[in-house]
């Protein structure tokens, strides 16, 4: 831990990269951006955007061998996840998109469900007849699941990792056949950040597996250090608990100015801007990029100019975790660079930064992100 805390207090220590959170008018661009690196004869600097894009990239080209059991199509013949590998989730996924349509899937016990929505919901018990949604029917929105976390007490930092560990145990199966913790919210859970959002953008894939390391492992952040991803925060803005952006009238607490300034997409094709109410909180949603409404449907590729905000916030969690692994820097926007020092930006071959002295950079970054979406293990 010591060496994690001196890489994030070298933005502070006036190491390259040093500098402040950028400040426009009321409101903080406070995203990360890009990772300064000084490893194996490079010394310079990896862009998130172009991070972003190899990770892209690699997705397109892992395995994804066709599942193990059943077709999914009917309660009395569904998916079984408990035998498989992370490639044979991947091929599960893609035969989903393929066909289309509602499926079940037996899993530590449970049978889940996704509708043609892309909505992931616990079915009763695996074999049984379906026994009513997790939560009375109400709909498993993030926003509603982050309440749930709040009741439990899984936003205090111990029980949150705590959940983090059981969260992951449901993938290395230790006893196929039980009945998962917490009722059935945690494997809706489970199938919503792994099923459901990698079938909106692929990518979600290796970076919600990215934020289980960042809980399970107590990744602090913050520029005292002082944070941590809880899961309250990982998937809804605390400011916005009460509010129901699907109401037909919103409520009061859709008026309530923010407490801390915020940025986020202004809606209506407004670009991105200071968020100053409550109401509005439902687009910047938690610290998962797909969590705000419309999150998994605006990842899009990741190539071009510029990113949107779905896009800057996966560069975000891409550059943490890459400096929490490998003991680089994580840089903001503002972050000043040295000029002298080389930048491996974006380029539209995502293989581009694998020669010269970037090689070894660029395939480390590769094969931690290979790594990442081929294993179900911890990786902080």
């Amino acid at each position: 831990m010591g060496n994690l805390i001196k890489l994030y207090l070298s933005r502070r220590a006036g190491l390259p990269g040093a500098g402040s959170v950028r400040t426009l008018g009321n409101w903080k661009v406070s995203l990360l951006q890009d990772l300064y690196v000084s490893e194996g004869g490079f010394k310079g600097y990896v862009s998130g955007h172009y991070a972003l894009h190899l990770l892209e990239a690699r997705m397109d080209k892992a395995s994804k061998p066709a599942p193990a059991g059943g077709n999914g199509t009917t309660r009395q013949t569904p998916f079984l996840l408990d035998p498989m590998t992370p490639g044979q989730w991947l091929g599960m996924i893609q035969a989903q998109n393929a066909a289309g349509g509602a499926f079940f899937m037996n899993w530590n016990g449970r049978r889940l469900a996704i509708n043609g929505r892309l909505y992931v919901f616990d079915d009763g018990k695996a074999g049984a007849p379906p026994a009513g949604e997790w939560n009375d029917g109400v709909p498993p929105t993030y926003r509603e699941i982050a309440r749930q976390v709040i009741q439990l007490g899984l936003n205090q930092m111990k029980e949150s990792q705590k959940f983090a560990v059981k969260f992951r145990r449901l993938f290395s199966n230790p006893a196929p056949g039980s009945t998962a913790a917490y009722g059935g919210m945690l494997p809706t859970l489970a199938g919503a950040m792994f099923l459901a959002e990698p079938r909106r953008n692929w990518r979600a894939w290796p970076i919600n597996w990215m934020l289980l390391d960042f809980a399970e492992s107590l990744t602090p952040y913050g520029s005292q250090l002082d944070k941590h991803f809880t899961w309250d925060k990982i998937l809804w803005h605390p400011e916005a608990l009460d509010v129901d952006s699907g109401a037909p009238n919103p409520s009061v607490f859709a008026r309530v100015p923010v407490k801390k300034a915020q940025t986020g997409p202004l809606g209506g094709g407004g670009g991105i801007g200071a968020i100053q109410f409550a109401g509005g909180l439902h687009r910047v949603g938690g610290k998962m990029p797909a969590s705000p409404t419309g999150g998994g449907a605006q990842g899009g590729a990741a190539v071009g100019q510029n990113l949107n905000y779905i896009q800057q916030k996966e560069v975000t969690i891409l550059v943490r975790w890459l400096a929490a692994r490998n003991r680089w820097t994580a840089l903001r926007p503002a972050d000043a660079k040295d000029p002298t020092l080389p930048v491996c930006d974006f380029n539209w071959d995502a293989y581009s930064h694998v020669t010269g002295a970037s090689k070894a950079v660029i395939e480390k970054i590769r094969d931690d992100i290979d790594t990442r979406i081929t294993s179900f293990g911890k990786m902080l």
